[in-house]
């Protein structure tokens, strides 16, 4: 992240004066810019989220179309979308909202009116970065897996033949080449 690549953030929220305020902070962050689009409903906001995939998503909890978790549940479940980093907004510090968001996939939670410009920063900077991080370590798994799949393919055989073919398939498989030369 850096004042180079700007970063996609989603505000939804049905108040336009706290989608303003939000705004306003993320237009006065030093450290990073953002290409800000914002929702006043969840429908449109999953309709966007169809074709795009934002960096981060500041979400109000109560909508008027629905609640903030069952757009995270439509993003994460329906749309396969585990690479938006979202923080939950919600009036009221209610523990058992905070506790819900974070299980089915928020990477955050502010209270509305309990937090300054440097605490959004911070908090989305934190979100993208968590997200960032759970995706190397999900492709650092799926290499593991391959090396490990030929390692045991390699030991199965002992034809030359046959390992060079079956490492080549594998690793095309991996890399989703037509051709692989070992």
């Amino acid at each position: 992240m850096n004042q180079y690549s700007p970063l996609t953030v989603l505000l939804i929220d049905d108040s336009a004066v706290d989608r303003y305020i939000y705004r306003q902070y993320l237009q006065h962050d030093k450290l990073n810019n953002y290409e800000i689009l914002e929702f006043q409903s969840t429908k449109q906001a999953i309709s966007w989220c169809e074709q795009h995939t934002p960096d981060a998503i500041l979400l109000d909890y109560l909508m008027p179309d629905d609640d903030g978790l069952e757009f995270l549940r439509q993003l994460r479940e329906n749309l396969n979308n585990n690479k938006s980093a979202v923080i939950m907004l919600t009036g009221a510090g209610d523990e058992m909202i905070a506790v819900s968001a974070m299980k089915n996939g928020a990477q955050d939670y502010l209270v509305k009116n309990h937090f300054n410009p440097k605490t959004l920063h911070s908090a989305i900077r934190h979100a993208v970065e968590r997200i960032k991080l759970t995706q190397q370590l999900e492709k650092s798994q799926e290499q593991q897996q391959l090396i490990a799949q030929i390692a045991l393919r390699i030991r199965q055989s002992l034809k030359l033949e046959e390992i060079l073919h079956q490492t080549a398939q594998q690793v095309r498989q991996f890399l989703q080449a037509d051709r692989v030369l070992v």
